[in-house]
């Protein structure tokens, strides 16, 4: 199973990273594969590259074909 962690790195996204080793230190999900993606917050804040990031956003996790998707 995939499981994809996402969230908006505004600043160091701790809660993602916290989940992502409870996931992975977990002795019943050791057959999940954990990923993490981050929204680029330097480019989204900016309304000319918003458009664009959102669909770059959406591309990754297309490519990660993930199982599950959690958004912080």
């Amino acid at each position: 199973m995939k499981i994809l962690l996402t969230s908006i790195s505004i600043e160091f996204p701790l809660a993602t990273y916290g989940l992502a080793a409870e996931l992975q230190g977990n002795s019943q999900l050791l057959a999940c594969q954990v990923e993490m993606i981050d929204l680029d917050w330097a480019r989204l804040s900016h309304y000319e590259r918003k458009n664009s990031e959102i669909w770059r956003y959406l591309a990754k996790i297309d490519a990660v074909k993930p199982d599950i998707i959690c958004f912080s």
